[in-house]
C-alpha cells in the first residue's frame, strides 16, 4: 500500500444516512465517511457497550422484524435474474 486510503462506494439506508449526517452536524464526525469509519472500527473492536439505549432499541426492533418475517425461503439466483431481465426487457 502507498499510504493512501482505499476508496469504496457503499449504500446506506435512509435512516443510517440521516444518522451519519446528524452526527456530522453535531460535530461528532468530520464527514459521513469518517462516521462510517468510526462505526466500523467500533464494531470491529466489539465495543457494543458504548451503544446508546436508542441504538439498542433500534437493533431489537430490526431483529424482531427479521424474526417476524418467518423462515428464509430458498433463493434461486438464476430465476431471480430471469425475472429481472423479463421485467426490464433484457
Amino acid at each position: 500500500m502507498d499510504g493512501q486510503p482505499d476508496r469504496e462506494t457503499i449504500t446506506l439506508s435512509p435512516e443510517l444516512t440521516a444518522r451519519a449526517r446528524d452526527a456530522v452536524a453535531r460535530g461528532e464526525a468530520a464527514s459521513v465517511a469518517e462516521y462510517v469509519e468510526m462505526a466500523t472500527l467500533d464494531f470491529d473492536a466489539g465495543d457494543l457497550d458504548s451503544l446508546s439505549e436508542e441504538q439498542v432499541a433500534f437493533l431489537h426492533r430490526e431483529i424482531d422484524i427479521g424474526l417476524a418475517s418467518g423462515p428464509a425461503e430458498p433463493f434461486d439466483p438464476e430465476a431471480f435474474l430471469g425475472e429481472l431481465r423479463a421485467k426490464n426487457g433484457g
